[in-house]
């Protein structure tokens, strides 16, 4: 039977390094400080993180950057049968990404599209960890949030957005995933992580407001002004990460 991994009580301080794969990479640094409260009714590890992504790919130099703030709270069951923890949680994050987006005639990148898309929602989340040494955890994830978008509408209409928008176009998106995450004690302080993950992202209608004249422009009627647009297909990626902790 494995030994029971000791997790103990404090503030703690972590820095990640992440690369997320789509159809090119994003690489994100995300830095983090926690509390654990440890008592004979399991864990409770409460944690707010910054992230900072430095862009995709080769192009990553000249657009596509962003930031994103978290806030969560897991918590851990006693232990059962010396081996197994029951892991739930929860997860807030609101965040910003600005990018240079696609002319809408398929042209390609143009700099008079280009905008942020902000983001915010929750994440539900649960699981298992295996305590497989007093120094090696090993926990496994699945998930399940929502988040809303507010796309720049010059993101989407480029210089004509003022005519085309009232304000800016949002949407909602769902995504949910399983993930995999291994923390080994180096020291008394100091543990290192290593995780990895595999999401699915589907996209609901964006809806937009049209200024009178465009709509009558497009729909010849000045009060059809509420439209949607499609989301586009699923989206499947993964995340792999590296870090380290130090707990006080």
């Amino acid at each position: 039977m494995a030994a029971q991994a000791v997790e103990r009580e404090g503030v703690y301080l972590d820095i990640g390094e992440n690369v997320l794969t789509r159809d090119v990479e994003a690489y994100n640094t995300q830095f983090g400080v926690g509390y654990k409260f440890v008592d004979d009714n399991g864990i409770f590890d409460v944690r707010g993180s910054g992230l900072y992504q430095k862009g995709y790919g080769d192009e990553g130099d000249d657009y596509d950057h962003g930031t994103a703030f978290a806030l969560e709270g897991l918590y851990k069951s006693p232990l059962l049968a010396n081996a197994i923890r029951v892991l739930a949680g929860a997860r807030w994050q609101t965040g910003k990404d600005e990018y240079t987006g696609v002319s809408l005639d398929g042209g390609g990148q143009d700099s008079s599209f280009a905008g942020d898309i902000r983001t915010n929602g929750y994440t539900l989340f649960g699981g298992a960890q295996f305590d497989l040494n007093p120094s090696l955890r090993l926990q496994a994830l699945v998930s399940w949030g929502r988040n809303k978008a507010t796309y720049d509408k010059a993101l989407i209409a480029g210089p004509d957005a003022d005519f085309i928008f009232n304000d800016d176009p949002e949407g909602d998106t769902k995504t949910t995933g399983l993930s995999f995450r291994l923390e080994y004690d180096l020291t008394t302080n100091w543990t290192v992580t290593a995780a990895a993950g595999f999401y699915r992202t589907s996209f609901d209608n964006i809806d937009a407001d049209l200024t009178p004249a465009a709509a009558e422009w497009v729909f010849g009627d000045p009060s059809a002004t509420r439209v949607w647009m499609e989301g586009g297909d699923d989206i499947k990626y993964s995340e792999y990460s590296i870090g380290a902790r130090y707990q006080f």
